[in-house]
């Protein structure tokens, strides 16, 4: 064991690494020391820090090593990474839905339906056919519900047939009186009066907030 070994294994011990069975010791001793390194001078998470460590590999390593898993189960790693990135993605967009919602004092039961609407919408590129129970609010138009079904859209390139379908589904009480062709031709509004705007980097604003 050379004198860098040595020093990161004290520093693991120290950090609560073995005691917590991070499996710091995979990587490198470089690696490792530039992980407890920003762990003590920066109060990095070392979880945090390892998993953007792998994240970078896998996105070197692309697609020129595969990972047998179990039996025939092969993996790649770019292809873990881009599912990584699909979940971050999915996140932001639902946190960009509470966050929305909640400035119009909406309850959190109704956000929650309207998120569940969301990630089905954005899964399964169609709109959730259950009964929905968002209550309408007068300070919420249907220009403002549009942009932000828009907004959401453009994230996954979804038609306008499907998200004109997502915003009569999900706020039926607000669209009542439409029909999908007169929503599908007014998606995306920049003028009049709404709450709303159009914002095509709403998941990439959210993930670096």
């Amino acid at each position: 064991m050379d004198s860098l070994d040595l020093c990161n294994s004290i520093r693991m011990e120290f950090e609560g690494v073995i005691e917590n069975k991070i499996p710091l010791d995979v990587f490198p001793a470089k690696l490792q020391d530039m992980v407890l390194a920003l762990a003590r001078q920066e109060n990095y998470s070392i979880e945090y820090t390892m998993a953007s460590l792998i994240a970078a590999a896998s996105t070197a390593i692309g697609n020129a090593v595969n990972i047998r898993i179990r039996g025939g189960w092969v993996s790649s790693p770019i292809l873990q990474q881009k599912e990584k990135e699909e979940d971050e993605k999915l996140q932001a967009v639902l946190q960009y839905t509470r966050n929305t919602f909640r400035l119009f004092d909406f309850s959190e039961e109704e956000i929650f339906q309207i998120c569940e609407c969301v990630r089905y919408f954005v899964t399964n590129r169609q709109a959730l056919s259950v009964n929905i129970h968002i209550k309408r609010r007068t300070a919420v138009t249907q220009i403002s519900l549009k942009n932000f079904a828009w907004n959401i859209a453009f994230q996954y390139n979804i038609s306008r047939d499907v998200t004109a379908q997502f915003v009569m589904q999900t706020f039926h009480e607000w669209f009542a009186n439409s029909t999908i062709d007169t929503i599908r031709k007014n998606l995306r509004t920049t003028t009049g009066r709404y709450k709303i705007k159009i914002d095509e980097h709403i998941a990439s604003i959210t993930r670096h907030a």
